[in-house]
Formats: structure tokens, C-alpha cells, sequence
């Protein structure tokens, strides 16, 4: 009978801390763990400007997106980048309400969906009308100008209950996101 050897525990300030992280040239940098020959993977939100993480319960979904918010957190101030995090089945976000990151608190209230959706889908379109008064196409650019329009973040934990509470407005959001915020910096995880 095989037995598996007993998996390494890796830890995420060991991550945090190693050249690979420390050293990178990413604008945006996330940690995805290492690969099958224990190399750091570090890769930069700017250019996979959205994620689905997909995966059964368990299976560390929850745990990915914590390495993505510290990752970033860890090298980005909170004037480069802010944070949107929906959190529906209050799984552990909770401590991120204090960091400076955050847009707005954690949101955990299932009547308060709508309305962020409704506001950021509106900050999409704000964006491109400053960056048409400026005359530039996206975020870089306008910040090039000596301008300090932050990246955003959106992480919407267990998206399933998502579509389960607004499925047409979800769609909507999810779809608009995709199609337009990448020029904007606004980033769906």
C-alpha cells in the first residue's frame, strides 16, 4: 500500500518575506503558493485582471483570497489600492475592518449587495469619464500625470450565494465588471 508523505506545511510570511516576493517587478503582486518543484509563484493582478477561484467546500477557496488581500497589503499602501470584500456567510474577513485598505467594511449583509454592486458598476463609469476629461485611456496613464487613483479590489466570497440572492443584478455586475474595469483598475476576485 502507498502512503503519501506527509505534505510540508507552508507559511504565508514565508512567502511574504522570500526574494521571489520581495524582489518582484509585479505591479500588483499575489502570492498563488509554489509549484510542484517548491518554487514561489508570484504573479501580478494586472495582467489576469479577474479570477474565479473554484473548488469544493474546504478545498481552501476562503484561504486563496486571505493570501491575495495580505499579499497585495504587504506591498501595496492603501492609497495605491483599496479593498471591496463581500462576505455574506461572515467567514473570517472580519479583521480586515480595521486595515487601512478597505473602501468600505467588510460586507456581510445581504441587503447591502445591491447598492455596492450599484456603486462600484457607478465608479466604473466615473473613472472613464475622468480619464476622457484627461485624455487618457486607463489608469496608468491617468496616474502617470502625477494623479493617485487607487486599483480596486473586489472579492465576493462564495459567489454560488450570489446568484442564488440576485441572480439578474449579480450577472449584471459580474458581466459589466468584466467588460469594462480592467482599464479602470477595478479588479473581480
Amino acid at each position: 500500500m502507498y502512503v503519501s508523505p506527509k505534505p510540508k506545511i507552508i507559511y504565508l510570511q514565508d512567502l511574504i518575506n522570500s526574494p521571489e516576493f520581495q524582489n518582484t517587478d509585479a505591479e500588483m503582486p499575489i502570492i498563488f503558493g509554489c509549484d510542484t518543484n517548491k518554487n514561489i509563484v508570484v504573479q501580478d493582478l494586472t495582467t489576469i485582471p479577474h479570477l474565479l477561484i473554484g473548488g469544493k467546500t474546504g478545498s481552501g477557496k476562503t484561504m486563496f483570497l486571505q493570501t491575495v488581500l495580505y499579499s497585495l497589503s504587504a506591498k501595496i499602501t492603501p492609497k495605491q489600492c483599496r479593498f471591496i470584500i463581500f462576505d455574506t456567510k461572515n467567514y473570517g474577513y472580519k479583521n480586515w475592518n480595521t486595515d487601512k485598505h478597505m473602501f468600505v467594511p467588510v460586507i456581510t449583509n445581504t441587503d447591502q449587495i445591491i447598492p455596492m454592486f450599484n456603486k462600484i458598476l457607478e465608479m466604473i463609469d466615473s473613472r472613464y469619464e475622468t480619464f476622457t476629461a484627461a485624455n487618457v485611456n486607463n489608469i496608468r496613464e491617468y496616474n502617470a500625470l502625477g494623479n493617485n487613483m487607487p486599483m480596486m479590489v473586489v472579492i465576493i466570497d462564495e459567489f454560488a450565494d450570489f446568484m442564488g440572492i440576485a441572480p439578474n443584478d449579480t450577472t449584471n455586475f459580474v458581466q459589466t465588471v468584466c467588460a469594462k474595469a480592467r482599464a479602470t483598475g477595478i479588479h473581480l476576485l
